[in-house]
């Protein structure tokens, strides 16, 4: 194989790879987006539940949660971990895609204090 098109086809592969890695990296969401997803995701199971509240024992409805709420973002190659934990009330603990195709909460529990 002559030299330039060792050349070229080389140059293809590297054009090919950055491309590809763009791309990747253009597809990832935000970090205000994976904490908007994630407070939709809690409404979407948590809107018509009730939880006992362990400070007086009355069952009250969850709260709705925006995505300001969600204090701690931390991205990972694997997606973003998203974490609302007030001083009192409702926490929520949530894993979201890198692309935002899905949303796990991986704790959602009550704080007295």
């Amino acid at each position: 194989m002559k030299k330039w098109a060792k050349f070229l086809l080389a140059s293809g592969a590297v054009a090919l790879a950055l491309g590809w890695a763009q791309s990747t990296e253009a597809s990832r969401i935000e970090e205000n987006a994976a904490k908007q997803l994630a407070a939709e995701r809690y409404q979407q199971l948590f809107a018509d539940k009730f939880y006992r509240n362990p400070v007086d024992g009355q069952y009250r409805p969850f709260p709705k949660l925006t995505a300001r709420q969600f204090t701690f973002a931390k991205a990972a190659p694997d997606g973003w971990t998203v974490e609302s934990t007030p001083p009192a009330g409702v926490y929520v603990h949530a894993r979201v895609d890198l692309k935002g195709q899905w949303v796990d909460l991986t704790r959602v529990g009550f704080a007295a204090e």
